[in-house]
């Protein structure tokens, strides 16, 4: 039975992390990463790395900034840069670009011959 305990608290602390961050509420998450609070020491190894980056995590629950966004525009760069290794034309590639994020509409191959 001993088991069935440290599994329920273990479950108990995922949901409080996990209700924490949704309803982003620094209080709830604080008391979880408490280092006086006893787990599992699987658990444990995964906590130590939230109290490691808790001032990070706390930011990100007080702050409603994200650099998601950025990172994922970077992402499609790299990737559409990887592709298209070898054509020549840097035109196209640009026009790739702002096509790829609707930066701009795209003239029409007969708008571009006019």
């Amino acid at each position: 039975m001993g088991f069935d305990k440290e599994l329920n608290h273990a479950y108990e602390a995922l949901q409080a992390i996990m209700s924490a961050v949704r309803l982003r509420d620094e209080g709830r998450l604080l008391n979880v990463l408490n280092p006086e609070q006893a787990y599992p020491e699987e658990m444990e190894k995964h906590l130590a790395s939230l109290r490691d980056n808790q001032e990070s995590i706390e930011n990100a629950l007080k702050y409603n900034y994200s650099n998601g966004p950025l990172k994922g525009t970077n992402n499609k760069l790299k990737v559409l840069k990887r592709v298209a290794y070898g054509f020549r034309s840097f035109v196209n590639f640009r026009l790739r670009i702002r096509l790829m994020f609707s930066v701009q509409k795209v003239p029409s191959h007969k708008a571009a011959r006019h």
